[in-house]
């Protein structure tokens, strides 16, 4: 089993990229779970940051079909291992959105500001998935909501 963690640039309009992320979500989530792929997706905006876990010819399949997806551009791999544990195990695919909510929790990880894809680490994209994860389940969410179709952005206390 391995793990890909990549980012991009989004060439989707700000204002069309909820949009996009609901109907990215809602066909990923099916797809992925017959494949036994789990991960996320996170957009704040300007990049996209995703994770990808399961079977190397799954992923490796599926990071084929994103690269020729013409919502995005300059995707560069941050990172690919070998796992004997997913990360995302629950999420067959899950979305948020950098919001005036999650803005800290972006910052607190080195990626509030515009940013050259060059610089993007997957420890931080990975650290940032998971706090985004516990604000969430903190904040909200019972653990049953996850299996929701609609990108993540949450609620300020």
């Amino acid at each position: 089993m391995i793990q890909v963690v990549y980012a991009s640039r989004s060439a989707v309009p700000l204002g069309d990229q909820l949009t996009m992320l609901s109907a990215i979500q809602a066909v990923s989530y099916r797809r992925n779970a017959e494949r036994s792929i789990t991960g996320f997706l996170i957009n704040d905006g300007q990049l996209f940051y995703q994770a990808l876990e399961g079977p190397g010819s799954g992923v490796a399949a599926l990071l084929d079909r994103i690269r020729q997806d013409p919502r995005h551009s300059d995707m560069r791999v941050l990172a690919e291992s070998s796992i004997q544990v997913r990360g995302f195990a629950e999420w067959s695919m899950v979305s948020w959105m950098r919001t005036a909510a999650t803005l800290g929790i972006f910052a607190r990880h080195g990626l509030s500001d515009r940013l050259d894809l060059r610089s993007v680490q997957a420890s931080r994209v990975l650290a940032l998935a998971r706090d985004l994860q516990a604000c969430e389940t903190a904040v909200r969410r019972p653990r049953s909501f996850r299996a929701s179709v609609k990108p993540r952005a949450l609620a300020t206390r």
